[in-house]
Formats: structure tokens, sequence, C-alpha cells
């Protein structure tokens, strides 16, 4: 938390400010740390040292949902690197970037407006003060002992790559995406319906606490045709739903009381988007995704241009 302090320069000098820089900011953070939870878990400290407002934390934390969507892409370029079909490696990664932009512009539209309306304002977690207590009676002296001999930014960029190595260890003690693909392969064909994979996906990725181990289990089995490309739609849209839990115990294990209602609204508004494209529009939702993805993934050339466009959008956003 202390270590966070020193990116108000780095914010400073990006003239990051506002809603729309931290989207960007936080969309292109999740591309180098590849992952979303890091740059998530940042937002909620910069909340708690008072460099962030709430509006430009939720808005962080929206910037790092879609670009931790792109690493199921990468995964499908690596596939794709083992001999697959362009259009089948990627289709995954694509779809899971279109369903995950297409619906955070409309929550991250709405929590601005609950935010400035304060309508969860003064939300908090009493009930996680004992653990809390623990963890600052651990870990507060190492963290007091490194911010006294270490630089503000590399004390950042220490905790940064501890955060990373903690994810990554977490990872390597999970099913092999190969293996758990086939045991769920083995499921009757009606669990592929879209309440079942929307459960199937909210399910997966609160036991693993990871959004892209959780879809990333989808890569393979698509690629076998074990699973309809329907089916991932609804998957996606319940792993991008409880994702958040690990941040929402983060946000309650700290002293700003903002942190809970950051996280509070961006878990109610998903999870009402995505009821809402369930419930009202789910078959033109899902074909409008699928012939998107197809259009994306037909060939080189137009999946360049998408990537590209990924690229520079965030970079505008976060500079403008």
């Amino acid at each position: 938390m202390l270590s966070a302090a020193a990116l108000v320069d780095v914010l400073d000098v990006l003239g990051a400010d506002g809603a729309l820089n931290l989207v960007g900011l936080g969309w292109l953070g999740s591309y180098f740390v590849l992952s979303g939870s890091p740059i998530a878990a940042t937002a909620l400290t910069l909340l708690d040292t008072g460099v962030l407002t709430q509006s430009e934390a939720f808005a962080q934390i929206v910037g790092s949902r879609i670009g931790a969507s792109f690493i199921v892409l990468a995964v499908g370029f690596v596939y794709y690197l083992r001999g697959r079909g362009l259009a089948d490696s990627v289709h995954v990664g694509v779809v899971t970037f279109l369903i995950t932009t297409s619906t955070w512009v409309p929550v991250a539209l709405l929590g601005l407006a609950a935010l400035a309306g304060g309508w969860l304002d003064g939300v908090g977690f009493g009930a996680v003060a004992p653990l809390t207590s623990l963890t600052d009676a651990v870990f507060d002296p190492l963290v007091e002992r490194a911010d006294e001999v270490l630089p503000a930014g590399l004390l950042f960029a220490a905790a940064v790559f501890l955060l990373l190595a903690a994810l990554r260890l977490f990872d390597r003690v999970l099913p092999s995406p190969e293996n758990t693909g086939d045991r769920l392969a083995a499921a009757p064909a009606r669990l592929q319906g879209r309440w079942a994979m929307f459960g199937l996906g909210a399910a997966v990725t609160l036991a693993t606490l990871s959004v892209v181990v959780s879809i990333t289990l989808l890569v393979p089995m698509a690629l076998r045709g074990t699973i309809r490309r329907d089916a991932i739609i609804p998957y996606v849209l319940g792993a991008n739903i409880t994702t958040f839990a690990d941040t929402l115990f983060a946000a309650a294990a700290l002293e700003h009381g903002g942190a809970p209602t950051v996280v509070l609204t961006t878990m109610i508004f998903a999870t009402l988007v995505a009821l809402f494209v369930l419930a009202v529009i789910y078959h033109p939702y899902v074909r409008a995704i699928q012939w998107a993805a197809h259009r994306i993934s037909r060939s080189r050339t137009s999946l360049a241009g998408f990537i590209a466009a990924i690229v520079v959008v965030p970079l505008v956003l976060t500079l403008v």
C-alpha cells in the first residue's frame, strides 16, 4: 500500500486523470502483467491512499477486466503455433474479448452514474476485521521495513513481482486445461444450455479465483468440438462476475471505506448486465458476437487489424 503512492509521479507524467484515462491505463496494465487481478488490486490500493477517486478506481478496474480478456486470445495463438487452424485457435479468445468489451461498456456507464449518485456509500465488511488484524500483524512489520530500505518505485515493482509470482504459483497447482477439459466434455449436452453454462462459468471462476484459468479451460474443448460455440458466451458472462471474489476480499481488508463500494458497484452492474443479456437479448446477442468473431478470425489480415485496434484504443484512452 505504501509503495502504490509512488505511482503518483507516473500518473502525472502520463496526464492520467479522470475515468477515460484510467480505463485505458487499467486496460494497458493488464496487458503488461498478463493478468487483471493485480491491476484491480492496485486500483483499490491507490484509492485507499487517496491517489484515485472512487470513479477513477472503478474505471481502472473496468479497464483491467477488458485487458485481461486479451490473455485468452494469446492462449489461442499458442494453440495455433502448435498446429491448429487460425480461426479455431483464436475463436475463443476473440469471442471472450468481444463479450467482455460489449458488456463492460454499459457496466462502466451505469457504475459511474451509481458512484456519482452515492447509491452504495458507506458499505463496509466488518466481518473480516479479525482476519485483517491477523494479516496486519504478520505483514505490516515486513512492509514497513522494506519501505525504510527500498526506494518507493523499487518497492512497488517488488510488490507487483510478488503478486504475480503468487498468482503463477496458484495457477501451477490447478488442473491443466487439457485434463480438466476432458472431464468437462463428458457432461451431458443439456448442460450446455445458457443458464447451466452461465452457472458453470461463475462456479469455476469462483473456485479458481482466476477468470483467465476458467476461460482457458474452454480452449481445448472448443478445438475438439466437444462444446458448442454458442455455449461459450454464457460461460464467459458467468466467469466475468465471480472473478471479483478476491478483489472484494481485498477491498474489505483496506482502511478506505470507499473500496468495498467500488467493488460492489462493479459486481452488481456486471451481474445485471449479464442477466439482461441472458434473459432478454440472448439470441440476437449470440448471433452478433458470432458474426463479429467470424469476421475477425477468418484471415490473418483481419485478425492483425483487430489486434492493432485493441492496442491503439487503450493508448488513446490513456492519453486523451
